[in-house]
Formats: structure tokens, sequence, C-alpha cells
């Protein structure tokens, strides 16, 4: 069996989980590479990988911060908050496991480090540190969180009704209580409901006014808020480039990087954007955007509409000796990993961490879907997926 590493996280390639064995040697590996973990799980009672992660990170040497039970927009919040090396994260309530790892500022590892990771997981020896390291409960994290969501709440529209849904029952119950605290009591409110991912990281949102909403829409109507009061934003490559449409309109800029990046360029983009919490926690995006309606005194349909419309898709090409020659081309000739754009839309290009596949992310700002557009270019430079 072989442990793999990367975007989804640590697991087994054959099983799709890990084995308690396994959990130990992935805490083992990020440890000798980081120094200060924070560490959390998303079920009800800790998981017996999680006490087996625990270990690995502790006979490596390396310190734990316990938040226990928590989401990933905590742990991240956590990691930024104590300015800690890193993150682990057993994810079990899917019916496998799987440990998720973040580096510093609570973002994703880099290609280097996810190199040596890597390395140190197909070698399967255990690294000994020279003393244990020690473990701290870090509870206390969680409720700087909140209280810090909860003096980040606004006014609520007293024409519009707020629900929240989400499968982790946590988030709902948090969020729901605080909105309920905050509702004035009126009749004959319209609904505006936010649909908030388990892991506390994404929101998506549904009016009868609007439809629905993906999650990229509510991220640009927070940015077009920040530059019209004058700020710039940081934003990965991949996220749609309408983003710097809007920003120019308001005479502000956007500033991309890439989020695997070893480039320490780029990792003071990275540190920047974490300053904007809606960017990374659902949580705080929702505030910011009931902030920015009490502040405008706008429906969310209102607001929503000022937001051109746009299509986006990814396509994922297996690099084999087939595609070599045509791959260096396109690798070779994009623009900051921009390798097709017209009055139509973009196309970025980038190579995945295992560097086995192109990750294509098309938009499309007209009628045109996004992946036609995508089709299109793969059919003229001689790429099949």
């Amino acid at each position: 069996m072989a442990l793999i590493i990367n975007d989804d996280g640590i697991y087994d390639s054959e099983t799709f989980s890990l084995s308690c064995t396994d959990s130990m040697l992935a805490g083992n590996c990020v440890g000798s590479l980081f120094h200060d973990i924070a560490a959390g799980y998303d079920t009800a009672e800790p998981p017996a990988a999680f006490y087996s992660m625990c270990a690995g990170i502790l006979s490596s040497g390396s310190g734990i911060w316990n938040l226990g039970r928590c989401t990933q927009a905590q742990l991240r919040y956590a990691v930024q908050t104590a300015k800690l090396d890193a993150a682990m994260y057993i994810e079990s309530s899917y019916g496998s496991s799987k440990v998720i790892v973040y580096s510093k500022s609570g973002f994703s590892l880099n290609t280097s480090e996810e190199k040596t990771i890597s390395e140190l997981l197909h070698s399967r020896n255990m690294i000994t540190g020279e003393k244990e390291g020690t473990m701290t409960d870090a509870q206390t994290l969680k409720s700087i969180y909140r209280s810090e969501i909860k003096a980040a709440c606004p006014s609520l529209p007293e024409d519009t009704e707020i629900k929240i849904n989400s499968s982790n029952a946590s988030i709902k119950t948090f969020l729901s209580d605080l909105i309920s605290d905050r509702s004035p009591d009126t009749q004959s409110r319209k609904n505006l409901i936010f649909q908030i991912s388990g892991d506390g990281l994404r929101a998506s949102a549904y009016s009868f006014e609007t439809g629905f909403v993906f999650y990229e829409r509510l991220i640009l109507l927070c940015c077009m808020d920040e530059f019209e009061k004058g700020n710039d934003i940081p934003l990965p490559y991949d996220f749609p480039v309408i983003a710097d449409a809007i920003a120019d309109k308001h005479h502000r800029k956007v500033y991309r990087y890439d989020p695997c990046s070893d480039n320490p360029s780029e990792l003071s983009k990275k540190n920047i954007s974490a300053e904007f919490s809606f960017l990374n926690d659902a949580a705080a995006l929702i505030m910011k955007i009931l902030t920015v309606m009490n502040e405008k005194k706008m429906s969310f349909f209102e607001l929503m509409s000022r937001i051109p419309l746009f299509t986006t898709t990814v396509k994922y090409i297996s690099i084999d000796n087939n595609h070599t020659e045509s791959i260096e081309k396109v690798r070779n000739n994009a623009q900051k990993n921009v390798c097709y754009s017209d009055d139509n839309g973009r196309i970025i290009a980038k190579n995945s961490k295992s560097g086995k596949s192109l990750i294509l992310y098309a938009e499309s700002y007209r009628e045109e879907t996004a992946d036609e557009l995508c089709r299109t270019w793969m059919m003229n430079s001689d790429i099949r997926p």
C-alpha cells in the first residue's frame, strides 16, 4: 500500500483511507518538517487516527496545539493567529479517513514542502527527535474565533430572514443562533439562505430573486466593496479574471499569486490575503456580505446585480508521451499561466503538484460556455483529455 499526498490530503492510494499506522507515519513526516503544528478532527469523538497522528508528531520532537473537534476554517485561523508552522486535520466523517495538511498562514503546502513529505512517506522511516514534543490545549483559540465572528455580525436587514444550512451541525448551530439573536422581530420577510461547506471554508447563497449564487460571485461582491474602499486584493491565478475588470473599474489592482509556489514574492501575497478573512472562511464571508448590505442599505439582489455574469470550468489533462511536446509549447507561451485569452474568455494552464497532469481553468464572460472554449482550445493545441 502506498501513501500519497496531494491537494486532497494524505491517504492510501488503494483504500482511499488511513490506518492508525499510516496516520502515525503521516504525523511523523510532517512533524519532521514543521515545529509547531495545530491539530484537529471533524467527528464528535476523537478518532483513533487522530491519536496516532499526534503520537507521530510528538515522536518527531515537534509540538502540538490541540484544537480537538473543529472546522478546517477554525484550524487555519489558529495557524494564522498563533503564528504556527503548520496544521494537520483528520477528516473521517465521510466513511473514510485522511489527513489534510496546511502550511504557514493556513495555506496549502507549497511544491517543495509537499515533495519532501511525499519522499518521507514513501521511505516509511520514522524520524525520532532529540526529545519528545509537547501537546498544548488550544481550545481557547476556538473561543477567540467565535468571538471575532460574533463581533463582525452587523445589524440585520428588517425585510430579510437569514437562514444557515450546512452538513456540519456545529457551524449551522453557531451561526444560526448568532443570526437569530441579531434578527429584528418583524413579519413577512424574504428568505436569504447561505449554504456552508462542511469544512467551513466556502459558502454559496440562494434567494428567490437571485436564484443560486455560487461561491466565486460572493467573493467578488466582497472584493468590490474592498475596491470601493480603496484596497487592493491578492487572489490566486485561478480565481475568475472578472475580478481584475472590477478592480480596474475602481482604479484598484488584483495581485495574483500561485498558492503552491515557493517564490518569496508569492508568499508575501498569500500572507496579505490572510488579512482578508472572507477569502478563506465561510463564516467571515457571510458576515462581510451582511455588513455590506447594512452599510449600503441595499438588498442582496441589488448587490448581486452589480456583479457581471460569467461561467467557469476545470479540466485535468494527463501528461503522457503523446502530450509532452504540445504541453511544453503551452508552458513556454503562457503569460502568467494564461495560455489563451480573447473577447470570449481566457484559459489558465497550471501543472498539478504531482507533475502528472495539466490543469486548465477556463472562463467565459459571454453566452459561450467555458466548457466549449476549453474543448476548442485543446483541439487546436493537439491535446486531448
